[in-house]
């Protein structure tokens, strides 16, 4: 007869505090930097910054992030999440 052995598994409160605000930071990052209510959705060209939701995106055209306000953007790309 095998017994099993069970792991237990500690929750120490400040290991669940780490992961709550990692998980923040996150959330922050997905989050439109315009509007700061929807999830981002569009990458502006050539710079890469994914900081605009479609609605933001189709109003500003150019890229917030970059100096000069995004004077090089050339064009927004839309991003899917995959999960």
């Amino acid at each position: 007869m095998q017994h099993k052995q069970h792991k237990s598994v500690s929750t120490d409160s400040s290991t669940i505090d780490e992961e709550l605000d990692e998980l923040q930071k996150l959330q922050g990052l997905l989050r439109c930097k315009i509007c700061k209510v929807r999830r981002v959705a569009l990458a502006y060209q050539p710079c890469g910054h994914c900081v605009a939701c479609l609605e933001c995106g189709s109003i500003v055209q150019s890229c917030p992030t970059c100096p000069d306000n995004g004077a090089n953007t050339r064009r927004t790309v839309k991003i899917l999440f995959v999960p």
